[in-house]
């Protein structure tokens, strides 16, 4: 919504007829598909020189490469169809990796490995740590 001014001198605000999106990646391709629906006239501004943002290929010596994982809600498909995305997106089983004391563990973690990764004096000070500051019941709205 655009301000403006009405007559008695109020401010009354009434719908603007022009939108920037920056930015041709997902979500600024879903926004802008989003807009157009409702009457907007959208103009999108992409630094690049292809769309996809973060999901675009790498050019690398001949090859296309993947930036890397990427993770999208599944409820996201329909709004990527769309713009013209293929929703077919692939499932990969999760082989993500955090290094935590020269030991790589998995992500997600898992309390075993994370104990391992943090070591016994780890372990202590993030238990000494906890004591100091004690619990806060972070579900309560305080």
């Amino acid at each position: 919504m655009a301000p403006s001014v009405a007559s008695g001198g109020k401010l009354v605000l009434s719908p603007a007829r022009r939108v920037a999106v920056v930015g041709a990646g997902v979500s600024g391709l879903v926004a802008a598909a989003e807009l157009g629906k409702r009457g907007f006239d959208v103009t999108i501004y992409e630094v690049d020189h292809e769309v996809g943002g973060m999901l675009a290929p790498v050019k690398f010596a001949g090859m296309a490469l993947d930036r890397g994982s990427h993770r999208l809600h599944t409820e996201a498909r329909q709004s990527l169809a769309a713009v013209g995305v293929d929703a077919s997106l692939q499932r990969r089983p999760r082989r993500g990796r955090l290094l935590l004391g020269g030991r790589a563990i998995r992500y997600p973690l898992r309390p075993v490995e994370l104990a391992l990764g943090l070591g016994l004096s780890g372990i202590l000070q993030t238990a000494c740590h906890v004591a100091r500051s004690g619990l806060r019941d972070l579900s309560s709205k305080t």
